[in-house]
Parts: C-alpha cells; structure tokens; sequence
C-alpha cells in the first residue's frame, strides 16, 4: 500500500474531473472508471486541447506523466496551476525527484505508476475534498532538503527587465518557446536565450521552477524594471 499522507480538508468538491494526456484506451477506461466511482463527469484531453481551451471553475486537472514530453508536462503544468482548482500528476516515475513541485500552487497530489486501483480512488476522494495526496518519501526529501538548506537569509531584489518580465507571464500561461516568440516578436532563437537569462537569474533549471518561484516571489518583483 503507497504511504501517503493526507491533511486540510474541506467541504467543497470539484464539479469536473479532466484527465490531461494521449486518448488512449488506458486514459479513456480510467475516466469511465473515475465517472463512475465519483459520480462526476469526467474526460480526457490532450495538453495541446487543455491550453487552448483552459479548464475554470471547479476542476480537478490529473496530468498523465507518461503521455507527456518534459517540456509539454511543464507547460501544462504551469498552465493547469494557473486555472484549475485542484491539480495533481499519475503514472508518475518514483525514481525521478518531484519535490520541487512542492511550491507548485494548486497541485495536490501525486500518483505513482505502480499506485494501485483502490489507492488511486481513495487518493482521488482525498484531493476532491481538498486534502493533499503526497507519497511521504517525497515529503521527507523536501524536509530533509529544507533543514539542510538552513535559515533564510533575506533576499536582495531581483531585478527582471521588461523582456523578462513578458516571458515570465507567458511560461505562467503555458506558452511553448515558439508561441513565446510570436507573441513577443522575436526568433525563437532569441526567445530560448532569454529563458535561459531568466533560468540563471532566478536560480531555477525549468519553467516550471520559474512560475514556482514567481508565485512565491511577488514582492520581489515589485522592484523589476526594464
């Protein structure tokens, strides 16, 4: 049985599940399975469906880890964080360290593949009361990664210029590198250089980090300019 640990709980539930992933025959049996155990309505799009039309209201997003490529996980990520209630990840490698994801807003829960049916459904019920679902071996990484780090110490302001800022708000967005560049008007080329700047700046290694760290950042961009 997965070790997990549960807490915050409250009374409102989602209205909708949206399975984020291929169509495949797993994902579409999962949500009949899903609409019939939670009594929800429940369906499966593809992440390239899931930014152009983004989920509101009360849903709970599940994102296939195994359907997507690491560059449309973190777009759909950092979109789905953005727009969903609830926001969790299966079929998840438990050799591959997600506590970063920790300081994600929104995201809840975490399923790994070996997960079994009841655990999953048990889990699902957790995250649609709004509890969290998180296997402890991830939370004991991110305490033990957190008490070596030490105290804080306070923070000088970041200064992002313009250019950064407007990508910054588009990673949050879930815009691709390409969709960046016609937005902002410049080659894709130039758009993977400023990334790369703004990764190095804010001391992160992926967008998803990045729209992280904005979220727990504000203040410090108050004092950004261009």
């Amino acid at each position: 049985m997965e070790d997990t640990v549960i807490a915050e709980r409250v009374s409102s539930r989602p209205a909708n599940y949206l399975i984020v992933g291929q169509r495949n025959l797993q994902n579409t049996l999962l949500a009949s399975l899903l609409a019939k155990h939670l009594e929800a309505r429940c369906t499966v799009a593809s992440s390239s469906e899931t930014l152009r039309q983004r989920p509101s209201g009360r849903t709970l997003a599940l994102i296939d880890c195994d359907s997507l490529a690491t560059e449309e996980l973190e777009n759909t990520l950092s979109a789905l964080c953005e727009c969903a209630e609830v926001v969790a990840l299966f079929n998840a490698c438990d050799t591959t360290p997600y506590e970063w994801l920790l300081g994600l807003p929104r995201l809840k829960g975490l399923f790994y593949r070996d997960t079994s049916e009841n655990q999953f459904l048990h889990g699902l019920k957790a995250l649609a009361n709004n509890e969290h679902w998180l296997p402890r071996k991830l939370l004991a990484a991110h305490l033990e990664r957190t008490r070596q780090l030490g105290p804080r110490v306070p923070a000088e302001p970041i200064r992002l210029t313009g250019k950064e800022q407007a990508i910054l708000r588009c990673l949050a967005s879930g815009a691709s590198n390409a969709e960046i560049a016609r937005l902002l008007h410049n080659s894709p080329h130039t758009v993977k250089t400023h990334i790369h700047h703004l990764f190095r700046k804010l001391k992160v290694s992926n967008r998803v980090q990045a729209v992280s760290w904005a979220h727990g950042n504000v203040a410090l961009l108050a004092g950004s300019g261009a």
